[in-house]
């Protein structure tokens, strides 16, 4: 729970003008639909949007290309922080987030294994 509101502390500290952003790509999203186009629904590119500015805060080695959030999180806790921060706007499914958007878009943003000692 200690990591959780750290968590979110350290995300509201590098907060980003997300409410502006959404609201450009909900409207790109309807005039591309009206168009007849066929894309990503509104609700993964919120998604999209969302996970980038979240993952600004993941640490990052010079010489290495691997964000890394911390260890204690684990990939449901950051998806339900989304749902959290996303209500009353539509939301992509636990697997549509963790397994779809997050490992296509992000495959470089980890959370690291940590090992027990005996």
């Amino acid at each position: 729970m200690l990591c959780l509101i750290c968590v979110t502390f350290s995300y509201y500290l590098f907060c980003f003008s997300y409410y502006e952003r959404a609201k450009e790509l909900h409207e790109g999203y309807e005039e591309h639909h009206e168009k007849g186009g066929r894309g990503c629904s509104a609700a993964y590119n919120l998604a999209v949007d969302w996970f980038n500015g979240f993952s600004k805060m993941a640490d990052q080695l010079p010489n290495c290309p691997t964000r890394t959030l911390p260890s204690c999180l684990m990939k449901v806790a950051v998806y339900e922080l989304y749902r959290e921060q996303m209500s009353g706007k539509p939301t992509l499914s636990r697997a549509s987030f963790v397994y779809g958007m997050w490992k296509k878009h992000f495959p470089q943003v980890i959370i690291p294994k940590v090992g027990r000692s005996i």
